[in-house]
């Protein structure tokens, strides 16, 4: 059965572009997360590099920005190793 669902998810990973993949997921965390959820802080940030009206150097805030864009290029990536 996992290997059933891990070839699945190596197919999905492999066939799905990343913009559209990075897409999605903008608008699951986005709006869905907020509408089912009901928490107005999301976990990543879609937009910008920093929080509005920030100032100074961040870590944690960096980190919650550079998430989804890694996880996104980090897809296609982990499918090819998983073939």
């Amino acid at each position: 059965m996992f290997d059933h669902v891990a070839t699945g998810a190596a197919f999905f990973g492999l066939s799905v572009p990343p913009f559209w993949f990075g897409l999605i997921l903008q608008i699951f965390f986005r709006i869905y997360r907020v509408r089912w959820l009901h928490v107005s802080d999301p976990i990543f940030y879609i937009t910008g590099m920093f929080k509005a009206g920030t100032t100074g150097f961040n870590l944690a805030d960096r980190i919650r920005h550079i998430t989804l864009p890694a996880l996104v290029l980090a897809v296609q990536e982990i499918a090819i190793c998983s073939t």
